[in-house]
């Protein structure tokens, strides 16, 4: 039978302990919670500017009166995003310049 004077429960020492392990653990999780969005919104904004970047190059494609043209830096599309009619964080200019490999293969197919 058990003594009625024993005392049970956990120590002030091992509560303590317990509270210093918990408060690690949580703040590793919000530490990679974080970091994930951070990965997160890098990979977003890669994402916009990929298709940007392929919108204006099938837009260029599609010109056919494409002539050499500069609008970098000072021209171009500024403060463009994913939606249209929203402001964005894009900036999009683009250098149009004769091709080697077009001179080449017309050099090839006049023969």
């Amino acid at each position: 039978m058990p003594s009625l004077n024993s005392e049970t429960g956990f120590t002030y020492y091992e509560v303590l302990a317990a509270i210093g392990v918990a408060v690690i653990a949580l703040m590793a999780t919000s530490l990679s919670s974080i970091g994930v969005s951070q990965r997160q919104t890098v990979s977003a904004n890669s994402t916009v500017a990929f298709q940007l970047a392929q919108d204006k190059l099938e837009e260029l494609q599609a010109r056919k009166d494409l002539a050499n043209s500069d609008v970098c830096p000072a021209g171009g599309e500024r403060g463009i995003g994913a939606k249209p009619g929203v402001a964005g964080i894009f900036n999009r200019c683009w250098r149009v310049a004769p091709s080697i490999l077009a001179r080449v293969s017309g050099r090839l197919t006049s023969r």
